[in-house]
């Protein structure tokens, strides 16, 4: 069940994921961060405080909540999609890690096994053809 990473160890997938998410984030607060721009902008040029009663951008501020609860939500949902198949990889690389540190386990006891030897003449034993010691 557990075999392949889906966004770890795939640079690209990830890549495209990271795009994803930034995109969605400029597109959930450009509008809040425009108004709040051209507000600040107005307010420097005419020394007054602007507010939604007396400049169009203060209504536009309010407007802009419309965008940030539209596209936050499949924002969040695809970072929350993000999180579980990165917990999912993380999963398929410990179950990688403890295979491979079961498989050192047996290959640690069979080279044990064949040091100690056997009535049969197994084991480790020196010939004329091995270097001195």
């Amino acid at each position: 069940m557990f075999t392949k990473t889906i966004l770890l160890r795939r640079k690209r997938r990830l890549r495209v994921i990271r795009i994803i998410l930034v995109i969605g984030a400029l597109l959930v607060f450009s509008p809040l961060l425009l108004s709040l721009f051209v507000i600040t902008l107005e307010e420097v040029i005419t020394g007054k405080t602007v507010g939604e009663n007396n400049s169009i951008m203060g209504f536009f501020l309010l407007l802009a909540m419309g965008p940030v609860v539209f596209f936050a939500v499949p924002a969040l949902i695809l970072f929350t999609l993000m999180l579980l198949v990165l917990l999912y990889d993380a999963v398929v690389i410990a179950l990688e890690v403890k295979k491979s540190f079961d498989e050192d386990e047996e290959n640690a006891d069979e080279v044990k096994a064949w040091d100690e030897g056997d009535d049969e003449g197994g084991g480790w034993f020196r010939n004329e053809h091995d270097p001195p010691l």
